[in-house]
Protein backbone atom coordinates (compact mmCIF):
# COMPACT_ATOMS: atom_id res chain seq x y z
CA UNK A 1 0.00 0.00 0.00
CA UNK A 2 1.50 2.99 -1.19
CA UNK A 3 2.50 5.77 1.91
CA UNK A 4 -0.41 8.39 0.18
CA UNK A 5 -3.03 6.03 -0.19
CA UNK A 6 -2.19 4.75 3.32
CA UNK A 7 -3.00 8.21 5.27
CA UNK A 8 -6.23 9.22 3.17
CA UNK A 9 -7.28 5.50 4.86
CA UNK A 10 -5.93 6.63 8.16
CA UNK A 11 -8.04 10.11 7.96
CA UNK A 12 -11.07 8.17 6.65
CA UNK A 13 -10.92 5.93 9.64
CA UNK A 14 -10.06 9.20 12.15
CA UNK A 15 -13.40 10.96 10.96
CA UNK A 16 -15.61 8.04 10.26
CA UNK A 17 -15.47 6.12 13.52
CA UNK A 18 -16.10 9.21 16.11
CA UNK A 19 -18.94 9.66 13.30
CA UNK A 20 -20.29 6.36 13.22
CA UNK A 21 -19.81 6.30 16.92
CA UNK A 22 -22.37 9.49 17.61
CA UNK A 23 -24.88 8.29 15.12
CA UNK A 24 -24.85 5.50 17.57
CA UNK A 25 -25.14 7.73 20.93
CA UNK A 26 -26.46 11.33 19.78
CA UNK A 27 -29.96 10.08 18.93
CA UNK A 28 -30.09 7.05 20.85
CA UNK A 29 -33.89 6.49 21.66
CA UNK A 30 -35.92 5.05 20.39
CA UNK A 31 -34.04 2.79 18.05
CA UNK A 32 -31.20 4.63 17.25
CA UNK A 33 -32.68 5.97 14.47
CA UNK A 34 -29.59 7.79 13.15
CA UNK A 35 -27.33 4.49 12.90
CA UNK A 36 -30.30 2.92 11.25
CA UNK A 37 -30.70 5.47 8.33
CA UNK A 38 -26.47 5.19 8.05
CA UNK A 39 -27.10 1.17 7.53
CA UNK A 40 -30.04 1.84 4.90
CA UNK A 41 -27.93 4.38 3.06
CA UNK A 42 -25.19 1.55 3.24
CA UNK A 43 -27.31 -0.98 1.91
CA UNK A 44 -28.18 1.75 -0.93
CA UNK A 45 -24.70 2.44 -2.48
CA UNK A 46 -23.63 -1.21 -1.69
CA UNK A 47 -26.67 -2.70 -3.78
CA UNK A 48 -25.45 -0.52 -6.37
CA UNK A 49 -22.07 -1.81 -6.17
CA UNK A 50 -23.02 -5.30 -5.57
CA UNK A 51 -25.13 -5.19 -9.62
CA UNK A 52 -21.79 -3.45 -11.17
CA UNK A 53 -20.27 -6.58 -10.11
CA UNK A 54 -22.29 -8.67 -11.94
CA UNK A 55 -21.72 -6.62 -15.31
CA UNK A 56 -18.52 -6.36 -14.67
CA UNK A 57 -18.28 -10.05 -14.77
CA UNK A 58 -20.55 -10.51 -17.84
CA UNK A 59 -23.52 -12.31 -17.04
CA UNK A 60 -25.38 -10.60 -19.29
CA UNK A 61 -27.03 -8.89 -15.83
CA UNK A 62 -27.94 -5.23 -17.22
CA UNK A 63 -30.48 -4.00 -14.63
CA UNK A 64 -30.28 0.22 -13.76
CA UNK A 65 -28.31 1.19 -11.23
CA UNK A 66 -31.43 3.16 -9.39
CA UNK A 67 -33.81 0.22 -9.56
CA UNK A 68 -31.18 -2.47 -8.53
CA UNK A 69 -30.03 0.24 -5.52
CA UNK A 70 -33.90 0.37 -4.66
CA UNK A 71 -34.46 -3.36 -5.21
CA UNK A 72 -31.37 -3.43 -1.88
CA UNK A 73 -33.50 -1.40 0.05
CA UNK A 74 -36.17 -4.00 0.53
CA UNK A 75 -34.94 -5.74 2.95
CA UNK A 76 -33.47 -3.05 5.35
CA UNK A 77 -36.77 -0.66 5.15
CA UNK A 78 -38.75 -3.58 6.04
CA UNK A 79 -36.84 -4.32 8.85
CA UNK A 80 -36.45 -0.92 10.07
CA UNK A 81 -40.36 -0.95 9.46
CA UNK A 82 -40.80 -3.90 11.69
CA UNK A 83 -38.33 -2.11 14.34
CA UNK A 84 -40.24 0.36 15.01
CA UNK A 85 -43.54 -0.84 14.90
CA UNK A 86 -45.16 0.05 11.94
CA UNK A 87 -45.80 -3.21 10.13
CA UNK A 88 -46.07 -6.47 11.22
CA UNK A 89 -42.96 -8.93 12.39
CA UNK A 90 -43.16 -11.08 9.59
CA UNK A 91 -43.01 -8.08 6.79
CA UNK A 92 -39.41 -8.51 6.04
CA UNK A 93 -39.98 -12.30 5.15
CA UNK A 94 -42.72 -11.55 3.79
CA UNK A 95 -41.10 -8.58 1.51
CA UNK A 96 -38.57 -11.03 0.52
CA UNK A 97 -40.48 -13.82 -0.75
CA UNK A 98 -42.84 -11.65 -2.50
CA UNK A 99 -39.43 -9.51 -4.50
CA UNK A 100 -37.72 -12.61 -5.44
CA UNK A 101 -41.34 -14.24 -7.00
CA UNK A 102 -42.01 -11.12 -8.87
CA UNK A 103 -38.18 -11.29 -10.04
CA UNK A 104 -38.49 -14.77 -11.33
CA UNK A 105 -42.42 -14.13 -12.93
CA UNK A 106 -40.71 -11.00 -14.24
CA UNK A 107 -39.09 -12.75 -16.96
CA UNK A 108 -42.06 -15.23 -18.38
CA UNK A 109 -42.39 -12.08 -21.72
CA UNK A 110 -38.83 -12.32 -22.66
CA UNK A 111 -38.49 -13.46 -26.56
CA UNK A 112 -35.49 -14.74 -28.78
CA UNK A 113 -33.02 -17.24 -27.63
CA UNK A 114 -30.65 -14.28 -26.87
CA UNK A 115 -32.98 -13.04 -24.20
CA UNK A 116 -33.88 -16.38 -22.86
CA UNK A 117 -30.38 -17.81 -22.30
CA UNK A 118 -29.83 -14.32 -19.97
CA UNK A 119 -33.05 -15.69 -17.49
CA UNK A 120 -30.57 -17.45 -14.89
CA UNK A 121 -27.56 -14.86 -15.35
CA UNK A 122 -30.49 -12.50 -14.37
CA UNK A 123 -32.54 -13.52 -11.72
CA UNK A 124 -28.70 -14.51 -9.89
CA UNK A 125 -27.90 -10.95 -10.48
CA UNK A 126 -31.23 -9.45 -8.86
CA UNK A 127 -31.20 -11.78 -6.27
CA UNK A 128 -27.70 -11.22 -5.28
CA UNK A 129 -28.68 -7.04 -5.33
CA UNK A 130 -31.70 -8.57 -3.23
CA UNK A 131 -29.32 -10.30 -0.11
CA UNK A 132 -26.05 -8.84 -0.48
CA UNK A 133 -25.48 -6.74 1.47
CA UNK A 134 -29.21 -6.12 2.19
CA UNK A 135 -30.06 -9.19 4.14
CA UNK A 136 -27.06 -9.15 5.83
CA UNK A 137 -27.22 -5.78 6.56
CA UNK A 138 -30.36 -5.80 8.34
CA UNK A 139 -29.34 -8.18 11.41
CA UNK A 140 -27.05 -5.14 12.28
CA UNK A 141 -29.75 -3.24 12.23
CA UNK A 142 -31.44 -5.42 14.53
CA UNK A 143 -29.09 -5.00 16.93
CA UNK A 144 -31.32 -1.80 18.19
CA UNK A 145 -34.26 -4.12 19.62
CA UNK A 146 -31.66 -5.89 22.33
CA UNK A 147 -30.77 -5.12 25.78
CA UNK A 148 -28.64 -2.56 26.42
CA UNK A 149 -28.57 -2.05 22.18
CA UNK A 150 -25.93 1.34 22.09
CA UNK A 151 -22.75 -0.24 23.87
CA UNK A 152 -23.68 -3.49 22.02
CA UNK A 153 -23.95 -1.88 18.50
CA UNK A 154 -20.11 -0.59 19.94
CA UNK A 155 -19.03 -3.39 20.91
CA UNK A 156 -20.08 -5.22 17.15
CA UNK A 157 -18.42 -2.71 15.61
CA UNK A 158 -15.24 -2.44 17.47
CA UNK A 159 -14.85 -6.16 17.06
CA UNK A 160 -14.94 -5.87 13.77
CA UNK A 161 -12.68 -2.75 13.47
CA UNK A 162 -9.99 -4.47 15.80
CA UNK A 163 -10.02 -7.60 13.86
CA UNK A 164 -9.37 -5.62 10.62
CA UNK A 165 -6.62 -3.18 12.41
CA UNK A 166 -5.07 -6.11 13.84
CA UNK A 167 -4.74 -8.37 11.00
CA UNK A 168 -3.44 -5.04 9.11
CA UNK A 169 -0.45 -4.14 11.59
CA UNK A 170 0.30 -8.11 12.44
CA UNK A 171 0.39 -9.00 8.40
CA UNK A 172 2.65 -5.71 7.63
CA UNK A 173 4.98 -6.43 10.53
CA UNK A 174 5.48 -10.67 10.12
CA UNK A 175 3.20 -11.46 7.36
CA UNK A 176 6.07 -11.08 4.79
CA UNK A 177 6.81 -14.54 4.34
CA UNK A 178 3.35 -16.48 5.10
CA UNK A 179 1.60 -14.33 2.34
CA UNK A 180 -0.62 -16.36 -0.37
CA UNK A 181 -2.43 -18.83 2.27
CA UNK A 182 -5.40 -18.02 0.38
CA UNK A 183 -5.51 -18.10 -3.49
CA UNK A 184 -8.80 -15.74 -3.35
CA UNK A 185 -6.52 -13.08 -1.72
CA UNK A 186 -3.05 -13.63 -2.29
CA UNK A 187 -2.06 -10.21 -0.39
CA UNK A 188 -3.49 -11.81 2.76
CA UNK A 189 -0.88 -13.60 5.44
CA UNK A 190 -0.94 -16.33 8.07
CA UNK A 191 -0.17 -13.31 10.41
CA UNK A 192 -2.75 -11.43 9.38
CA UNK A 193 -5.05 -13.81 10.44
CA UNK A 194 -4.06 -14.73 13.50
CA UNK A 195 -3.66 -11.49 14.93
CA UNK A 196 -6.96 -10.05 13.70
CA UNK A 197 -8.10 -13.38 15.21
CA UNK A 198 -7.37 -12.45 18.65
CA UNK A 199 -8.48 -9.10 18.09
CA UNK A 200 -11.93 -10.03 18.20
CA UNK A 201 -12.41 -12.36 21.56
CA UNK A 202 -9.63 -9.32 23.08
CA UNK A 203 -12.46 -6.87 22.50
CA UNK A 204 -14.97 -8.96 23.97
CA UNK A 205 -13.70 -9.40 27.13
CA UNK A 206 -12.73 -6.20 27.86
CA UNK A 207 -15.93 -4.85 26.56
CA UNK A 208 -17.57 -6.91 29.72
CA UNK A 209 -14.75 -5.38 32.07
CA UNK A 210 -16.33 -2.19 30.40
CA UNK A 211 -19.74 -2.59 30.28
CA UNK A 212 -20.53 -5.34 33.29
CA UNK A 213 -23.27 -7.68 32.26
CA UNK A 214 -23.22 -6.79 28.43
CA UNK A 215 -21.75 -10.46 27.87
CA UNK A 216 -23.44 -12.35 31.41
CA UNK A 217 -21.36 -15.71 31.86
CA UNK A 218 -18.09 -17.63 32.33
CA UNK A 219 -15.03 -15.59 30.76
CA UNK A 220 -15.06 -19.14 28.12
CA UNK A 221 -18.43 -17.90 26.62
CA UNK A 222 -17.39 -14.27 25.48
CA UNK A 223 -13.93 -16.11 24.30
CA UNK A 224 -15.95 -18.44 22.29
CA UNK A 225 -17.92 -16.17 20.98
CA UNK A 226 -15.44 -13.77 20.31
CA UNK A 227 -13.33 -16.19 18.62
CA UNK A 228 -16.58 -16.97 16.08
CA UNK A 229 -17.14 -13.78 15.52
CA UNK A 230 -13.07 -13.06 14.46
CA UNK A 231 -13.31 -16.17 12.19
CA UNK A 232 -16.51 -14.68 10.42
CA UNK A 233 -14.70 -11.16 10.23
CA UNK A 234 -11.89 -12.72 8.00
CA UNK A 235 -14.56 -14.82 6.31
CA UNK A 236 -16.65 -11.66 5.00
CA UNK A 237 -13.44 -9.77 3.87
CA UNK A 238 -12.76 -13.04 1.88
CA UNK A 239 -15.97 -13.08 0.50
CA UNK A 240 -16.06 -9.69 -1.21
CA UNK A 241 -12.48 -10.79 -2.35
CA UNK A 242 -13.46 -13.78 -4.27
CA UNK A 243 -16.51 -11.06 -5.59
CA UNK A 244 -14.09 -8.46 -6.93
CA UNK A 245 -11.38 -11.62 -8.52
CA UNK A 246 -14.48 -12.62 -10.09
CA UNK A 247 -15.70 -9.57 -11.59
CA UNK A 248 -11.86 -8.67 -12.39
CA UNK A 249 -11.80 -5.59 -10.28
CA UNK A 250 -9.38 -3.96 -7.71
CA UNK A 251 -12.33 -1.89 -5.66
CA UNK A 252 -16.34 -2.42 -5.74
CA UNK A 253 -16.45 1.09 -6.31
CA UNK A 254 -14.85 4.50 -5.52
CA UNK A 255 -17.61 6.31 -3.04
CA UNK A 256 -14.63 5.50 0.38
CA UNK A 257 -11.47 8.03 -0.15
CA UNK A 258 -8.73 5.49 0.32
CA UNK A 259 -10.72 2.02 0.62
CA UNK A 260 -12.54 2.25 -2.71
CA UNK A 261 -16.46 1.12 -2.30
CA UNK A 262 -19.14 0.61 -0.20
CA UNK A 263 -19.09 -2.95 0.53
CA UNK A 264 -15.22 -2.50 0.51
CA UNK A 265 -15.63 -1.00 3.73
CA UNK A 266 -18.80 -3.11 4.45
CA UNK A 267 -17.96 -6.18 3.70
CA UNK A 268 -16.92 -7.51 7.23
CA UNK A 269 -19.60 -6.00 9.27
CA UNK A 270 -22.37 -7.45 7.06
CA UNK A 271 -21.07 -10.87 7.08
CA UNK A 272 -20.37 -10.63 10.88
CA UNK A 273 -23.83 -9.38 11.47
CA UNK A 274 -26.24 -12.32 11.29
CA UNK A 275 -23.68 -14.50 13.36
CA UNK A 276 -23.15 -11.79 16.14
CA UNK A 277 -27.10 -10.98 16.79
CA UNK A 278 -27.94 -14.94 16.55
CA UNK A 279 -24.88 -16.03 18.73
CA UNK A 280 -25.72 -12.62 21.27
CA UNK A 281 -29.41 -14.60 21.66
CA UNK A 282 -28.14 -18.30 22.01
CA UNK A 283 -25.28 -17.52 24.80
CA UNK A 284 -26.38 -14.12 26.69
CA UNK A 285 -30.08 -13.92 26.73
Amino acid sequence: MRVGNFVIRLIVFLIGIPLLVAAVLAVPEPNHPLYLTLAILAAFFGAGEAAALFDLDASGYRGRKIVVSLLGLTIPVATALEIFSAVPESTTLTMLVLVFGLLLAGHVHRKGDERIRRIIPSVAGHALVLLYPGLLLSYAMRLVTLPQSGALILVYLASVFSNDTMAYITGRLFGRRNEGVVAISPNKSAAGFVGGLIASPITIVVAELVVPGLFPGNVARRIVFGIAIGVAVIVGDLVESGLKRSAAVKDSGNIVPGRGGMLDSIDSPVFVAPLFYYLYLILFL
